[in-house]
């Protein structure tokens, strides 16, 4: 049995397990006997695979399985299980494999691989802003800074005796002598009447 996932085809295969879940919703009704189920579908099928790469390809091979595996793309998977060819979407889920010194020349591998179901429309992704939280603002209380100390103040040194200022001199103007005239001479008689002044 020959299967291929993404070009890569696993020949030497020595197990395959598959599991499928359907799923149901049981609902209990009051005075009723028993539940009333609901058929919701089936969960997605997975496949585990275990073989091994040996040979000159098996690195080759080993490496291209595990970039489909870091990928996380969904792949393309053709098998003929039960003589009829299948073939579907995947994603390889799980990956693990080991080497043993009993045998170095091969790789032995388990992969679990997940159906994949297309959306059937496009899926959007809405991304929310963060909700906006009010804070109310509180009133910012203003520190008055405390006055300082009242000391009293030292003692100022006395201050410098004011000298009056110097007097003023204005000069005085020096009239010219006024000359002098000489004195007049009044003469007079005997009986006191002036008769002539002489000067």
């Amino acid at each position: 049995m020959a299967i291929t996932i993404g070009g890569l085809t696993l020949e030497d295969i020595h197990k395959v397990e598959t599991a499928e879940n359907a799923r149901f919703i049981f609902h209990p009704i009051p005075g009723m006997n028993g539940s009333v189920s609901q058929n919701l579908g089936r969960t997605t099928v997975k496949l585990l695979i275990e073989g091994i790469f040996y040979g000159p390809q098996r690195q080759q091979n080993l490496n291209m399985l595990r970039y489909h595996y870091l990928n996380r793309q969904p792949l393309d998977f053709i098998t003929d299980v039960v003589a009829q060819a299948y073939v579907g979407k995947v994603i390889i889920e799980f990956l693990d494999v080991s080497e043993t010194a009993e045998y170095p020349f091969q790789f032995t591998y388990c992969i679990i691989i997940s159906e994949y179901v297309r959306p059937s429309l496009p899926v959007t992704i809405i991304t929310c802003p963060p909700p906006v939280i009010s804070v109310p603002q509180l009133p910012n209380p203003t520190v008055t800074p405390s006055p300082p100390p009242i000391y009293p103040p030292p003692p100022q040194p006395p201050p410098p005796p004011v000298c009056p200022p110097p007097p003023i001199c204005v000069p005085i103007p020096i009239c010219p002598p006024i000359p002098r005239r000489p004195p007049l001479i009044i003469v007079r008689n005997a009986c006191g009447n002036v008769v002539g002044v002489i000067g």
